[in-house]
């Protein structure tokens, strides 16, 4: 009798301890984290995702009341928590494992194939509605209409207009996942179906799928850019809108040199360690240095012209065309003065495009996405005395962003 219950005193003894060990590693572990909040310096860049971090915010009483000190709060622990990269990477392998087919709204399909799906899309000054596939129709009619309006004040001036819009990864490689591309088609043909026909708008969007389909590399499997292929055949789309068939220059006319390597925004957003890296790829035709790129906010001429070599050796290398983003830049030709003058008001996706154009055109570059006077194409047309407008916009940008319609 003695020794049974002396064995079921052990058995109850045996969970406690279990459970004070468990508590003691626990409190351990989040005492770690703690002491490395309070030891590690806020970082203030991620090379890994190419964006600025949330640094410890200042309090104020009106920050407080709006709700502006909270949401910043959240994103600071989110960005500074330690050994985030390492976290991020496992939260992913697990989603994948658990047979999600996604991370963070990054889909993961064959060959390793990564497509943004979910975004904050805007509705104008109205809001946003967070992590969603789907887009606000007004917005899209504001953005149409502008561009309508901005097409008609050109034609009076008798200035040729081309709006050019860049897809989305998913737009382009939807074959590759089993992720309904219904709301794709539908973005697609609604944006394209509210401009009116006057507008030349090619539709590039269609043509790059099908290429994509066909085995071509115009969007990369890591980033959610198209690739330089997929720019050239964009340029080509927009020269032949313009009745300049026969000056585009050949793909036989240029040495591709290739990087490889290149990891992009949506493979850092995904964070899995084993999706291996893309290739980058530069068109040049020998003569590169005769075109000179001027930052037009400080004067500064841009090291390498078209390309900075420089950034091949990080990790955000798609900053080798232009040297990055930079708002305002005019990109002249050495020694071919006399030339017409494009302006080009743009997001990212133009700036492995622009090497192309610079071929044709003296090129004023605007930076629709900064957030200034970049919208007035008329104010800047008049000041470079320009004789051609294109607008190079993503999908993405045009449903997260009400700068396409405030163009005037």
């Amino acid at each position: 009798m003695k020794n049974a219950k002396r064995a079921k005193d052990k058995q109850k003894k045996k969970p406690e301890l279990s459970a004070v060990l468990t508590t003691v590693l626990f409190c351990l572990f989040t005492a770690g984290l703690f002491a490395a909040f309070l030891l590690f310096p806020d970082r203030e860049y991620s090379e890994n995702e190419n964006r600025t971090l949330q640094t410890f915010p200042g309090w104020t009483a009106s920050d407080h009341l709006d709700g502006t000190f909270g949401s910043e709060m959240n994103d600071y622990f989110a960005d500074q928590f330690p050994m985030r990269n390492g976290w991020t990477a496992a939260k992913g392998i697990a989603e994948l494992v658990a047979g999600k087919g996604e991370n963070n709204g990054v889909l993961v399909g064959t060959n390793e194939q990564l497509a943004v799906y979910a975004f904050d899309a805007c509705a104008g000054t109205e809001g946003y509605v967070p992590s969603t596939d789907g887009y606000s129709e007004k917005l899209v009619e504001r953005e149409c209409r502008a561009l309508a309006d901005m097409d008609e004040k050109l034609k009076k001036q008798g200035i040729p207009f081309c709006f050019l819009l860049a897809p989305r990864t998913i737009d382009v490689a939807a074959s590759a996942f089993t992720y309904p591309d219904d709301g794709s088609r539908k973005l697609i043909s609604d944006f394209y179906g509210r401009l009116p026909e006057t507008v030349n708008a090619p539709e590039v969007i269609p043509l790059l799928r099908e290429k994509y389909e066909s085995g071509e590399y115009v969007a990369y499997r890591t980033d959610h850019h198209w690739t330089t292929l997929g720019a050239y055949y964009a340029y080509v789309e927009v020269m032949k809108s313009w009745g300049m068939e026969g000056e585009i220059l050949p793909e036989s006319a240029f040495t591709v040199s290739r990087t490889p390597n290149f990891y992009g925004t949506t493979w850092s957003k995904l964070g899995l360690p084993f999706v291996g890296p893309d290739v980058l790829e530069l068109w040049e035709t020998g003569d590169e240095d005769r075109y000179l790129a001027e930052d037009l906010d400080s004067g500064h001429v841009l090291p390498g012209g078209l390309y900075s070599r420089s950034f091949l050796e990080v990790k955000d290398k798609y900053a080798v065309f232009l040297d990055g983003t930079h708002n305002r830049l005019r990109i002249t030709d050495s020694e071919g003065p006399g030339r017409e003058t494009l302006l080009v008001a743009k997001d990212s996706f133009a700036n492995c495009m622009i090497p192309f154009l610079a071929r044709h055109f003296d090129i004023v570059v605007l930076n629709l996405s900064d957030g200034g006077d970049e919208t007035n194409l008329s104010k800047y047309v008049e000041k470079y005395g320009c004789d051609r407008v294109l607008i190079v916009y993503g999908l993405e940008n045009a449903t997260t962003s009400y700068r396409l319609s405030g163009i005037r």
